[in-house]
């Protein structure tokens, strides 16, 4: 069928591309010239959002640190050990090269290199912190650029330093920093969809007769951008590559990007298509008649049968049934295929069912409560609320509620007493930090009074939370806690007795001996 396919396809195609380049060949290359520098232009602007993103998302990151009492406390003079325990290379989690922290004055506060090989905290040679401050940087609101540090690139992003309340004024600033290494231009290549290069710009990067284009992004601002069009390229000339120029925060030297777009030079491959189109043309209009007929009666025809035969088992209620494959050629194999594949459909379907009824058994099955919740999240991604996405019987008993009556509800709308006692928060800073945690509260409000212990672990974009009712045993604490005072209130009245008894006898022993007779009671009870 292929084969047929293919010569039907083909000398249609050849009889229509032979038809249109005898009549429009300049309009076509004209046509191809300005989509060809279209694509240009869109690829040019998928490199420079791709890395705009990259800087909002550092953006994000830096924000995060920033708003922390640690960071706060460390440029108030209270905290001296915050870069070292949690920035130094060999607790870094922030997979970060350069941390900087400058103080309410701009002046660098402190540093952290983390890259390997280069001393820890000191700005990295070749980022001077003043050039920093003067580029803006350093501004009421978050910001992000490029720097050049010797010949390599640096992205920072940075932040006004607050509370974790957000309440009062900044007093300094915390910047990120990450180098363009390898492995990350490899994973700007694989999101932008294009080869790039990344490096510090001499000067000579333009090119006479470039187009030139601006492009204003969110985070790092108005870029400029020029690339050759494809009717100024020559044959023989040497290709040149589309150039993304960003001026840097740090130096007078820019930040040149150059994008690799071999792939869509293809001027003189146009020129000899058209010779080729023309020749096959000629050719295609021996098949063309044919192939239409041919491809009317060897498969338009059964796979119109075909596809009858499909619809009707789509309309038809209860199980799937299977097609009817009596055909010894490709679209008899494909019916053949098909019907293997809704074999496995069907047991899929079987199997999801099963597996749906096992882990509901084995939560319903639970003492314990499980509570799955989802993250619901803003524009900017800062987490709002979280919904509760599967609740076992216990959990539904715990909370006095019917099955599936909670499923799909939010936390804040449907326990706003949770979030007053604090659990919510607890709750989405797992969701945060990726940290399990277990804590024990006591709870009472939405008809629930008792205390719990919360087990909470990070699931997906949400937390899995197992509650378990300890009230039981906290009663038990608090009676063995009375019985053990109760104790201990007569263990101190006995002993108080038994001092008295010994004095006493001391005091009739002494008599004794005044008396000058023998004493009554034994040594145990004369006075040490």
């Amino acid at each position: 069928m292929r084969v047929r396919v293919g010569l039907v396809v083909g000398g249609a195609l050849i009889l229509l591309f032979a038809a249109f380049t005898a009549i429009s060949t300049q309009v076509t290359s004209h046509l191809f010239a300005d989509l060809q520098d279209h694509y240009t232009e869109n690829k040019i602007k998928r490199v420079a959002l791709v890395l705009d993103q990259l800087a909002l998302s550092k953006g994000r990151l830096v924000k995060d640190n920033a708003e922390w009492d640690e960071t706060h406390d460390f440029l108030e003079g209270r905290n001296p050990g915050y870069l070292a325990r949690n920035y130094a290379p060999e607790v870094n989690s922030t997979d970060q090269d350069v941390i900087l922290v400058f103080n309410s004055q701009k002046k660098l506060a402190g540093a952290v290199q983390t890259e390997e090989g280069l001393p820890t905290y000191e700005a990295p040679s070749g980022l001077d912190p003043s050039r920093l401050v003067e580029s803006g940087l350093l501004s009421a609101q978050a910001g992000a650029g490029l720097a050049v540090v010797g010949d390599k690139v640096l992205m920072l992003a940075s932040c006004p330093v607050l509370p974790s309340d957000r309440k009062g004024a900044t007093n300094g600033w915390l910047v990120f920093g990450k180098y363009f290494a390898p492995q990350r231009v490899a994973e700007l290549e694989q999101t932008a969809g294009a080869e790039v290069s990344l490096g510090p710009a001499s000067g000579s990067e333009l090119l006479p007769g470039a187009r030139g284009m601006e492009v204003t992004l969110e985070a790092l601002g108005k870029i400029t951008a020029f690339f050759l069009p494809t009717l100024a390229w020559r044959a023989g000339e040497q290709f040149s590559n589309a150039r993304i120029i960003i001026p840097s925060v740090n130096s007078s030297r820019s930040v040149l990007i150059e994008v690799d777009l071999e792939q869509l030079v293809y001027k003189q491959a146009l020129r000899e298509r058209n010779w080729f189109l023309l020749v096959s043309a000629i050719f295609g209009l021996v098949f063309v008649g044919m192939g239409l007929l041919a491809v009317e009666w060897s498969v338009l025809r059964p796979l119109a049968a075909l596809d009858r035969e499909m619809e009707e088992m789509s309309q038809a209620k209860g199980e799937i049934g299977l097609l009817k494959a009596g055909r010894d050629d490709e679209i008899g194999r494909l019916a053949k295929s098909a019907n293997r594949l809704l074999d496995r459909v069907q047991a899929g379907q079987r199997e999801a069912r099963r597996q749906e009824e096992l882990l509901s058994g084995v939560l319903d099955s639970a003492p314990e409560g499980v509570l799955a919740l989802q993250c619901m999240r803003d524009a900017q991604g800062e987490i709002v609320d979280l919904s509760m996405a599967v609740l076992n019987h216990s959990c539904e008993k715990i909370l006095q509620v019917d099955e599936g009556e909670l499923t799909g509800k939010t936390i804040r709308e449907t326990y706003p007493k949770l979030v007053e006692a604090g659990i919510y928060e607890r709750w989405k800073q797992v969701a945060v930090t990726r940290q399990a945690i277990s804590f024990e509260t006591h709870y009472e409000g939405h008809k629930i009074t008792g205390w719990y212990r919360n087990s909470v672990a990070p699931w997906g974009d949400g937390v899995v939370i197992t509650v378990t009712d300890i009230s039981e045993r906290k009663a038990r604490e608090q009676e063995l806690a009375e019985t053990l005072a109760e104790l201990e209130r007569f263990n101190a009245a006995m002993i108080g007795r038994e001092e008295r008894i010994l004095e006493m006898k001391r005091e009739v022993n002494r008599l004794c001996q005044q008396l000058g007779v023998p004493e009554t009671y034994g040594g145990d009870v004369r006075e040490s």
